[in-house]
């Protein structure tokens, strides 16, 4: 129906956004018509994926979810420097196969911005909202990894941001818990 129509435009010009922004996701390998009006997208099976929800459960070391986290805000920087950001960040929406990050779900990716990127006050309240699905005993990993984002988007480090990003996670933690 109406929207089912509506979720495919949404997924399909989600999708459109990571390609634009240059973010690793699953290829489309087709999308149309099918029987009854339906539409469909197709995209390449990960077969060997996994989640990074069930991967961060796993007994990982230190600098293996450094690097899971330090790919994840590559790609995060890699949609805000473009003015795209995916509303539904969160790690379910993120696989993982042979080393790499993928992200899926372009029904939750909006272009907030035609022309540049988001304001740096939006990119950390969308980082919030990420870090605040961790539990908070990997906090501590956050200041390692907030460069990679920096050196992304091209902003100078600054030590105010981290205490900004810290106010957007436990703003995002308290949502999540009235929920």
């Amino acid at each position: 129906g109406t929207a089912g129509l509506r979720d495919y435009a949404r997924e399909k010009q989600g999708i459109q956004a990571l390609v634009r922004a240059n973010v690793t996701s699953p290829d489309l390998l087709a999308d149309g018509d099918v029987h009854l009006g339906g539409k469909i997208l197709i995209f390449t099976c990960l077969s060997d994926s996994r989640s990074l929800l069930d991967l961060w459960t796993e007994p990982l070391t230190e600098d293996q979810r450094k690097d899971i986290l330090r790919q994840v805000l590559g790609n995060i920087a890699s949609l805000h420097s473009v003015g795209v950001i995916q509303q539904d960040v969160h790690l379910e929406n993120f696989l993982y196969e042979s080393g790499k990050i993928y992200l899926i779900d372009g029904g939750g990716v909006i272009q907030k911005r035609s022309m540049g990127s988001i304001g740096e006050r939006q990119g950390l309240k969308n980082l919030g909202l990420f870090f605040a699905q961790l539990m908070p005993k990997y906090d501590y990993l956050i200041t390692s990894v907030l460069p990679e984002y920096e050196h992304a988007r091209g902003l100078e480090q600054a030590v105010d941001r981290m205490q900004r990003l810290a106010i957007q996670i436990n703003v995002q933690r308290h949502r999540r818990k009235r929920k």
